[in-house]
C-alpha cells in the first residue's frame, strides 16, 4: 500500500505534536509525502519520497493539488494529520482529529 501524507505541518526547526505523530507513522508501509517546497522533511528511510507540489492557494492546495499529485504517483490513499483534508479527490481521504 501507497499513502500519501500532507507534511505541511512540519515547520523547519519547530516541533510540533502533528510533526512527532507523522514521524512515528511513517515506520511502515510505503509513504509518498506531499508538500510545498518549503517544508523540511524530517524522516529519511528508504520507504519514503517526497512529491513538491507549488502551493499557489492555500484553499486550491488543501482541496485540489494533492489528490491530483497523490492519484499520478499511485498513491492508494491520502493521509492528512490534522483537521483539513479535500472533500473530494481521485484517492480516498483519511484524517485525524487530535482532541
Amino acid at each position: 500500500m501507497i499513502i500519501g501524507v500532507d507534511i505541511r505541518e512540519w515547520q523547519p526547526e519547530v516541533r510540533t505534536g502533528i510533526g512527532r505523530f507523522l514521524e512515528e507513522l511513517m515506520s511502515n508501509d510505503r509513504f509518498l509525502l506531499c508538500s510545498d517546497a518549503a517544508r523540511e522533511v524530517r524522516v529519511q528511510t528508504g520507504n519514503l519520497d517526497v512529491i513538491r507540489v507549488p502551493e499557489r492557494w492555500t484553499l486550491w492546495w488543501d482541496q485540489v493539488s494533492p489528490p491530483r499529485a497523490l492519484a499520478w504517483w499511485g498513491a492508494d490513499i491520502l493521509y492528512s494529520a490534522y483537521i483539513k483534508a479535500p472533500v473530494a479527490g481521485q484517492v480516498p481521504v483519511a484524517n485525524t482529529i487530535h482532541a
